[in-house]
Formats: C-alpha cells, structure tokens, sequence
C-alpha cells in the first residue's frame, strides 16, 4: 500500500496531506480526526480498494485522548470482493461517524484495510 507517513501508522496515499496534518496523534502512535474530517477521509478514499476495518472513539481529558469503549468495525465477507468490501466498509463507516451524537469531544482513529482483489 502507498502510504503516508503517520506517527506509527502507514496511512493511504489517497488521503490529502492537509488532512494528515490536522490528525491529533495518539499515545500508541496512531492518529485520530474530529468526526468531519473522518468524513472527509471516507470521500478521498471513494473508488479505491481502501477498506475501514475499524474506527476507535476517543475522547478529550485533561491528560490527553482516551479510548471510550465505542468502537466499529468490518470484516470482509466470505466470497466478498476487495472492492465490494472497501466501498461498503467506507458507506457503513460513514453511517457510524454521522451517528455520533457527541462529535464535539469526540476524535476517531481510522484503521485501514487495502487487499488485493484476489482476496
């Protein structure tokens, strides 16, 4: 996979380095976004074999971003092509974010998937 150099975290190349830059990084090297540009990474990724495996919530305190125990996940279905997977992963992804209701506190670590379409 292309990817961005995060804080640990090998991020997809298609994911503009504007946004990279805005991401808040994580005491165990990962990066997370506020909930719109969450949202704005899901677009850039739009006809790409880029899936979202899972999106860990965190939330701000005073000693720095902690997981919240509200987490998403997808998995590839049996049979499911790699590009079936990315674009349904990205929608039900999208479905997640837009349904938080405490977006002002909360940031999202995005974790990737790229498969081959062999898969």
């Amino acid at each position: 996979m292309d990817c961005h150099k995060g804080e640990g975290m090998p991020l997809p190349s298609q994911i503009p380095q504007g946004l990279v830059a805005d991401a808040v990084s994580l005491d165990d090297e990962g990066l997370a976004w506020g909930r719109d540009e969450a949202v704005e990474i899901l677009d850039s990724l739009t006809g790409t074999r880029v899936a979202v495996a899972e999106i860990e919530v965190h939330r701000q305190e005073a000693w720095g971003l902690v997981p919240v125990g509200t987490n998403w996940s997808c998995a590839l279905a049996l049979g499911e092509l790699s590009t079936a997977y990315a674009k349904r992963s990205r929608a039900e992804a999208r479905e997640f974010l837009v349904a938080q209701a405490d977006s002002a506190v909360a940031f999202y670590e995005l974790i990737f998937d790229e498969l081959d379409e062999a898969a």
